[in-house]
């Protein structure tokens, strides 16, 4: 996105930007609190959420915010902190512990350089909890995912994309 695209984004769409990196957080801003008002605010999908983490606990997982968007993104949340816990420690110019996630900005994930040996054990239990991960939520998913698309579509039509 060059000046003029900024400039006709501003006039088109209403918005205050000086950048494409303002654009993209304005836009990640956005998803993250439709998604949250609106899925996390769905009588069905907090009932499905619910029991999807009750099954994922019985299954001996740790589950801490039950909220839709989160289960929705728990899984693959789970194991980018894996990573980047380990790529944390291979890196020494990076902190050893991320700093907390705030909902307004990308979080920034370091990702480990592994053998093949090195990486199997991870993989196999990746494999194991998304399989798990996939049965607990199979009616969840079923539900959620078509609605998170028409969010995510709302915001989209919203920053002209």
């Amino acid at each position: 996105m060059d000046a003029c695209q900024v400039s006709a984004a501003n006039k088109v769409l209403g918005l205050k930007l000086k950048s494409t990196d303002d654009f993209n957080r304005a836009r990640f801003r956005a998803s993250v609190r439709a998604r949250k008002t609106t899925l996390n605010t769905d009588p069905e999908l907090v009932e499905l959420a619910t029991a999807m983490a009750a099954c994922l606990k019985g299954k001996g997982y740790a589950v801490g915010d039950t909220a839709p968007v989160a289960m929705s993104d728990q899984g693959q949340r789970t194991w980018q902190l894996k990573q980047d816990k380990l790529g944390r420690e291979q890196m020494d110019d990076v902190p050893d512990v991320a700093p907390p996630a705030e909902d307004d900005k990308v979080p920034m994930y370091y990702v480990p350089t592994l053998t093949p040996e090195e990486a199997r054990p991870y993989l196999a239990k990746e494999i194991r909890q998304a399989l798990d991960d996939l049965e607990c939520g199979k009616d969840f998913y079923r539900a959620y995912l078509p609605k998170e698309l028409s969010v995510q579509r709302q915001v989209s039509a919203q920053f002209g994309m």
